[in-house]
């Protein structure tokens, strides 16, 4: 109210008020700039190691195979006749292709109608088809379809622009005997908290560091309703296939940008979210095989017990006070893509993910 009146009586004030708070923005924008515009995507991948690579014909369940091998998320696809590039497959792409019959479509079916034995005549048939060439089940997604190609000289600014748009991966051409390469959002995110642990004091480095002490319940994208009033989760109970459709489900129409569920305990009359007691992602597709694609029928804790041989995993978790760069650090300690934002409860509250990391950096660079 006070601002109110002294802007009546002093209209030249809204004018200054205004003018400060762009000239702030533009400050901030302009010390993100002048400390990443000195970087470029070949200063990210100077070490990254030569990208594996599937000819069209390899079947499925090799590329899935490959992919557990070398624990990777993705693989590009050389043509077997021509030996031209024709595209990027991802987990995601193989989840989309094992957990439906037919491809799923915005108006396609409930995963919670699903009886047990329709379950079962899904899984049989997939097993069958997993022989198929990895060719047949290009493009399922919009990451596939429209795979972002980077060079070395390219500044690390469009990195952060394209992974913030929802890719999580890029094709990186590299000069002389180097080959191409994969940059993810994983590589960035280390690449930038590196950079500033080795970066001399400065006005630049001073705004990065301010962001990274911000609690992520004040980051735009990280607090919006799509981080916490649409939070997609699946229960602890129910089988694993389910959890996959619903992961699919959710993320293909891009209303969940995340390759990765929450799984929660049973409601136990508290109301709210549940407790997360496991993460059912993509990448726990990777190594399936034909002959034991029948364990999708099992309670997801069962299923990821006997995929990763543990009871379950440590979950990595942070809380609305917990600071954007603590939260990225422990995303970055755990190997993982995003950690759980949960209350004083520990009960499921919303998402903090590398996405949101890259959209924040993409506003400033």
């Amino acid at each position: 109210k006070l601002t109110g009146l002294l802007v009546e009586i002093f209209p030249m004030l809204a004018v200054s008020t205004r003018f400060s708070s762009y000239r702030a923005s533009n400050t901030t924008r302009h010390h993100f700039q002048k400390l990443f515009t000195r970087f470029t995507v070949g200063d990210v991948v100077k070490e990254k190691k030569v990208l594996h690579t599937v000819v069209s014909t390899t079947s499925i369940q090799d590329t899935m195979k490959l992919l557990e091998k070398h624990k990777i998320q993705s693989v590009p696809v050389i043509h077997e006749g021509t030996n031209k590039f024709m595209g990027i497959v991802s987990i995601s792409d193989i989840a989309l292709s094992v957990a439906f019959r037919p491809c799923y479509t915005r108006e396609g079916e409930d995963v919670h109608h699903l009886t047990k034995k329709e379950m079962e005549e899904i899984l049989k048939s997939k097993g069958e088809k997993l022989a198929k060439p990895i060719a047949d089940i290009m493009g399922l997604t919009e990451e596939g379809k429209y795979f972002c190609v980077l060079g070395e000289p390219d500044p690390i600014g469009r990195a952060f622009h394209n992974f913030s748009e929802g890719a999580h991966r890029a094709l990186v051409l590299r000069k002389g005997d180097a080959g191409p390469c994969m940059l993810s959002q994983t590589d960035v995110a280390r690449f930038l908290l590196d950079k500033l642990k080795s970066e001399p004091a400065s006005h630049a480095k001073a705004s990065v560091e301010k962001l990274m002490n911000t609690k992520i319940s004040e980051v735009p994208r990280a607090n919006s309703d799509l981080s916490k009033g649409k939070i997609v989760s699946v229960n602890a109970s129910e089988a694993a296939l389910v959890g996959f459709r619903k992961l699919v489900q959710y993320h293909f129409p891009n209303e969940w940008n995340l390759a990765a569920i929450p799984v929660v305990s049973d409601d136990d009359g508290k109301g709210g979210g549940g407790k997360v007691v496991e993460t059912l992602s993509s990448s726990d597709l990777r190594g399936l095989e034909a002959e034991v694609i029948m364990k999708l029928m099992k309670p997801i804790p069962e299923y990821l017990e006997e995929l990763h041989g543990t009871k379950a995993r440590k979950q990595v978790t942070v809380q609305g006070t917990t600071t954007f760069g603590e939260a990225l650090r422990k995303i970055m300690d755990g190997d993982v893509h995003r950690a759980w934002v949960v209350n004083k409860d520990d009960r499921l509250e919303g998402v903090f993910s590398l996405s949101d990391v890259m959209s924040e950096m993409a506003k400033h660079v």
